[in-house]
């Protein structure tokens, strides 16, 4: 039977890979919440030691490619923020929350995202 909801949190894999599936087991009107991992949607290149991502650019590059990577499979944004806890390793993650309905949708603001974020939770280091 068709999903209402999915929740993904995934490691070691990046959601380009996994939103496509994930769409196929929703209903028409489904909806997905997506724990978003910079440091398995950015290249290797940017990810620092012990696995941390924590270039703000590198940070906003990620939520860029999420709202394409929503779009491209029909999905509208309905939220997209920042997570109030760091990764075990002190990564710097975001929530992205989309659905297949018709309704409208955001244009996130990702820069606004990234500096709200780092403003958060960088504090103290």
């Amino acid at each position: 039977e068709p999903l209402d909801l999915s929740v993904v949190d995934v490691s070691f894999i990046s959601l380009k890979i996994v939103l496509p599936a994930i769409k196929a087991l929703l209903k028409p009107t489904g909806q997905v919440l997506c724990l978003i991992k910079p440091q398995f949607e950015a290249g290797k290149e940017k990810v620092g030691k012990k696995g941390v991502v924590r270039e703000p650019a590198t940070h906003k590059a990620v939520l860029d490619g999420f709202v394409a990577l929503a779009d491209s499979l029909g999905f509208r944004i309905l939220g997209l923020t920042f997570s109030p806890v760091k990764g075990p390793e002190g990564n710097i993650e975001f929530l992205g929350h989309l659905s297949l309905a018709d309704v409208s949708g955001i244009r996130p603001d990702t820069a606004a995202v990234v500096e709200q974020a780092h403003r958060t939770l960088d504090k103290g280091e």
